[in-house]
């Protein structure tokens, strides 16, 4: 007995992020998870990311996942989480730094890694700020700073 599993393929609407296939072929696409959900498309299927935006969204699950956390690949994920609610000394940040470049070099479209961690005070207690800048098929990307609330990490 044999089962197969298909995945809907999105159509390109209004709610769906449009990848021209040089961007595609150069930093691929998967299925769009956004704050822990995977949204659907007006017409029901999974939106799908696809270039820059697919690399920033690979970047950020790699952050947030912790390691073990994936059963098949136990050393898989930073678990950033876990820095937000630790002292922010000098060694701890360069302590997530290096697990962060040790990460994201696993990732076969970067080569280089450059990160800076800093807490930060936002209204109602602390944050971690992570900006990332990677080297990606030969284009130097750099995203938005990537933010961890104490409020997220519960």
């Amino acid at each position: 007995m044999s089962y197969s599993f298909f995945l809907p393929v999105a159509t390109i609407s209004s709610s769906t992020v449009p990848v021209d296939d040089g961007t595609r072929d150069l930093f691929g696409y998967d299925i769009l998870f956004k704050d822990g959900k995977l949204p659907l498309t007006t017409g029901g299927d999974y939106i799908r990311v696809g270039g820059k935006d697919n690399l920033r969204a690979a970047i950020y699950r790699r952050l947030i996942t912790r390691p073990g956390e994936f059963r098949f690949r136990p050393s898989y994920g930073v678990g950033v989480q876990t820095f937000v609610k630790k002292a922010a000394s000098t060694s701890t940040l360069d302590a997530l730094q290096q697990r962060i470049i040790e990460q994201l070099t696993q990732d076969a479209r970067i080569t280089e890694v450059q990160v800076n961690a800093e807490m930060i005070d936002i209204t109602g207690g602390q944050a971690l700020r992570v900006h990332v800048q990677v080297s990606a098929r030969g284009e130097k990307i750099s995203f938005e700073p990537f933010t961890f609330s104490e409020e997220a990490a519960k």
